[in-house]
């Protein structure tokens, strides 16, 4: 009877699909079946009930129904074992797990004691090799354990993300990539996620390379959602990526994120959407290719976006991070009103500071108290001495909080904003703002370029750091012996003899070619620092004239208002400075052009050339492997030496390498080095390491010429040696680059040397080499912004002299501007001009009322001039070449 029932009951089980009636049939058919009389089929009626009653949770689990599943399968498992019934045990194991997991994840029981057991027993069904599981059964345990693993980490951390990864990694090697691509792609990625989501920078690598693999099977038509969640990890790792080239790992970054968010919208995928932004905007922030403007413009956008879905009770660390960042931005960005981003940046750090604990060990806190002291720094509203007093507060308030092993280039950004702060102070005995200024600059400048992460920042800090000096000095000496002396018998002061020269015993030629001399021998360029460190002297003897005029001023102190008579004079001199420095700029120009016919007959093999390699002045090093020249990067005795060299070897050209730009009164502030950085350098690195080897291989004769071996000379008469090239080269007045070479010995400029070189055949440049064209840089492309940058870093400085109530101010400000206007005329490209009027206009707020008018007349003068050259090149046959159609138009204006 009982047999009967059971049989029934073991029929109907076969036939019953609701889970239910599963569960009902299987417990009558346990009624009449001891454990004993078969446990195979009494373990599977257990199996069958904690199935069935899986499938009616529907995914959500009672803590009765939980324990009625794990019961169930638990009976199971005391009758399967690994040896007798692998495949059913494993299967049954997986079960048991998963029960567990979804558990947990319906927040029954204890949470972590579910989730001990689901690894366990995942673990265990693991433990035999994947043939003896059912089909895929093994997969998809290696799939649960992983995702097991997954919310370990709310406990556990980045640790029980690893293992979920490796879970991932172990289950991808069991697919068949060719038979399954899908799946073995879905697998990298979830590989690839979980190690971004640990944040530990050890697993980026690893990351980057599962993401990578993913995405050689996922396309963007058959698997969009994966394929964008793929380029969503890959630009985020690449984004906070440390190994490898900043510059491209950027750009990855980048176009990632883009490729992401053509899939993801805010409708659709809100999620993802969100994170794709989030990390869009730092990417476009420290993007370092591409256009600045544009790049700031695009991270404006994306963070915007974070900050405004980033709930401030929930998150208020990443919300408070986002506006630093968004402040950051704020600060740089170039376009829209300057006075509203400042204010957009200070309304965005003042909120953060609200969330921030006011911690100093807290690297946001100080971040965002660095920030908004450079915010009040640059504002322009409110009180200017409110404004400086909340800058130094707030400055003051972290300037420990950037140590140099850590942080250096924070730390070195800090102490600059602070000494420019206590600079601009109008609080408190000037004396003191001065010295505790130059005493954070000279902290700060004694560090390397390298710690302050771009070069022109460090050049930048020397430049008011000499600048300070200088006013220091001359202060001192306006009160020592600029001071009238006072008559022993009346008591009245006498009139001044002569203005004194602080600068004096540095003028002399005698000291001037001893110092550039030991500059060259040491291999450094003196700092502002030093304690024999003088102005830069220069070259150019119309800006070495501004320069004497300049330094008279800061040794009297005085102030000049001039009559209209002299304003008009000066009128006159300035257009003849400026008509000079236009004929100067186009004897480049024409320079150039010849340069380039020459270089054309040397790539056809038909004319020989002299190559004069002297290496530069300036070190490569402090420029990341590039090399800059200050001026024509002639020593005093070299321009001499250089021009006989030249006459004598005539008729057979001489070529070298050299900046074909000087920079005017910009040198008067900053040495030569800094000069060339701000706009006016041979760019840096493999341009010029392309071009030497180019042209050592192409040259009939080369000649090494240098008072000393600096690293320049040192590297190009290796490119020499490398080449081959020894026995056509000549050494003069260097004797110890014969050391450099295995041969190769000096020589004077004999007879037979001129006979030996003349006579020597040309080299047919190879095909695979061509040399850009040697027109000037800054005719091209970027110089643009190289002139508007030295506009600005001008004006920051006639803006300082203007405080001080010094005239000379205007004096440069048109000398300078004239440089200006002429390479913008050859640029044929007035645009900018209105920025160089806006940036002098800035002046006029500073200067007494006869400096004023000066400055005010200056400005109708830049205006007039502009307007006049402006309608004269519209007047110009259109059939000319663009340096002819200026020239031409400068006749008719100077007619006229």
């Amino acid at each position: 009877m009982a047999k009967d029932k059971l049989n029934s009951a073991l029929d109907a089980l076969e036939q019953a699909r609701e889970p239910v009636t599963i569960v009902r049939l299987a417990n009558e058919a346990l009624s009449h079946l001891p454990r004993e009389q078969n446990p195979m089929v009494w373990a599977s009626l257990h199996g069958s009930i904690g199935s069935a009653l899986v499938a009616s949770a529907q995914g959500r689990f009672s803590a009765e129904l939980a324990a009625r599943v794990i019961d169930a399968y638990q009976a199971s498992l005391t009758v399967y074992t690994p040896q007798e019934t692998p495949d059913i045990w494993a299967q049954t194991m997986r079960n048991l797990g998963a029960t567990h997991l979804g558990a947990l994840q319906s927040g029954v029981g204890d949470p972590q004691q579910h989730l001990q057991a689901a690894i366990a027993a995942y673990e265990k069904a693991l433990e035999l090799p994947p043939e003896r599981h059912f089909p895929d059964s093994w997969l998809r345990c290696q799939q649960e354990l992983a995702a097991a693993w997954e919310i370990a980490s709310i406990w556990h951390g980045p640790p029980a993300l690893v293992r979920a990864a490796r879970c991932c990694e172990t289950a991808a090697a069991g697919v068949d990539r060719q038979q399954r691509p899908e799946l073995w792609a879905e697998l990298k990625l979830k590989s690839a996620n979980c190690l971004n989501e640990t944040g530990v920078e050890e697993y980026s690598e690893e990351a980057i390379r599962a993401c990578s693999e993913s995405l050689e099977v996922l396309t963007a038509e058959h698997s969009a959602q994966q394929w964008a969640q793929a380029q969503l990890i890959l630009g985020t790792l690449y984004r906070t990526r440390q190994h490898g080239d900043r510059e491209l790992n950027l750009e990855s970054a980048v176009a990632s994120l883009n490729q992401a968010l053509t899939r993801f919208t805010e409708e659709t995928t809100p999620r993802e959407w969100y994170t794709a932004h989030y990390n869009r905007g730092p990417a476009y922030l420290f993007r370092l290719r591409g256009d600045r403007a544009e790049n700031l413009e695009q991270a404006l956008i994306s963070l915007r976006i974070a900050v405004a879905r980033t709930p401030r009770e929930q998150a208020p660390d990443a919300w408070a991070a986002l506006l630093v960042t968004l402040a950051q931005v704020c600060l740089e960005r170039r376009n829209g009103d300057p006075g509203e981003n400042t204010e957009l940046a200070i309304e965005a750090l003042e909120s953060a500071l609200e969330v921030l604990p006011a911690d100093a060990r807290s690297r946001q806190w100080t971040l965002a108290r660095r920030y908004l002291g450079q915010a009040y720094l640059a504002r322009h509203s409110g009180s200017r001495k409110e404004n400086m007093e909340r800058a130094i507060d707030a400055l003051e308030s972290v300037q420990g909080q950037f140590p140099q092993p850590d942080d250096p280039q924070a730390w070195c950004a800090a102490q600059a904003n602070l000494a420019e702060a206590y600079r601009r102070r109008a609080q408190g005995d000037p004396q003191q703002n001065r010295q505790q200024a130059i005493r954070c600059l000279q902290a700060a400048v004694a560090l390397s370029p390298q710690h302050w992460g771009d070069t022109p920042s460090w050049f930048m800090a020397q430049a008011h750091l000499a600048l300070l000096l200088m006013d220091q000095e001359a202060s001192t000496i306006g009160e020592t012996e600029s001071r009238p002396p006072e008559s022993a018998e009346t008591g009245v002061k006498a009139p001044i003899d002569r203005v004194a020269d602080p600068f004096e015993s540095k003028q002399q030629a005698g000291e001037i070619t001893a110092a550039l001399t030991a500059e060259l021998r040491s291999g450094n360029a003196p700092r502002a620092t030093d304690a024999d460190w003088h102005v830069p002297f220069l070259l150019n003897e119309e800006v070495a004239k501004l320069q004497h005029h300049f330094k008279q001023f800061l040794g009297s102190g005085g102030v000049v208002l001039r009559s209209a008579e002299e304003r008009s004079a000066l009128e006159v001199g300035r257009w003849r400075f400026f008509r000079m420095v236009f004929e100067h700029l186009q004897e480049k120009y024409a320079a150039a052009r010849r340069t380039q016919g020459l270089l054309n007959s040397v790539m056809q093999g038909q004319q020989g050339f002299v190559l004069f390699l002297r290496g530069f002045a300036y070190r490569s090093e402090y420029y990341r492997g590039g090399t800059v020249m200050r001026g024509s990067g002639a020593n005093l005795g070299e321009s001499l030496e250089k021009r006989k060299l030249v006459a004598r070897l005539a008729p057979v050209p001489v070529v070298w390498i050299s900046n074909p730009v000087e920079s005017g009164p910009l040198e008067l502030v900053m040495d030569g080095m800094t000069a060339a950085q701000q706009g006016y350098r041979i760019e840096a690195g493999a341009t010029w390491e392309s071009d030497v080897r180019t042209l050592i291989s192409a040259a009939s004769t080369i000649i090494v010429y240098n008072p000393v071996m600096t690293p320049g000379v040192v590297h190009e008469i290796g490119v020499v040696e490398e080449l081959g090239r020894v026995n056509d080269t000549l050494f003069f007045v260097p004797e110890s680059a014969q050391k450099l070479v295995k041969s190769g010995t000096a020589h004077r400029l004999d007879d037979a040397v001129l006979e030996r070189i003349r006579s020597a055949p040309p080299h047919r440049m190879k095909q695979t080499t061509a040399l850009p064209a040697p027109t000037c840089q800054w005719l091209q492309g970027k110089r643009r912004d190289g002139l508007t940058t030295e506009a600005t870093v001008l004006g920051q400085w006639l803006e300082q002299l203007a405080r001080n109530g010094n005239g000379l101010a205007t004096d440069l400000a048109l000398d300078g501007g004239a440089y200006l206007l002429a390479s913008l005329m050859l640029l044929e490209d007035l645009d900018p001009l209105p920025l160089l009027l806006e940036q002098l206009a800035r002046t006029l707020h500073e200067i007494d009322r006869g400096a004023l008018r000066e400055a005010a007349d200056l400005s109708r003068g830049y205006a007039g001039i502009a307007a006049r050259l402006s309608d004269a090149l519209k007047n110009t046959p259109a059939s000319l070449s663009g340096i002819e159609r200026t020239a031409r138009a400068l006749e008719i204006v100077q007619a006229g």
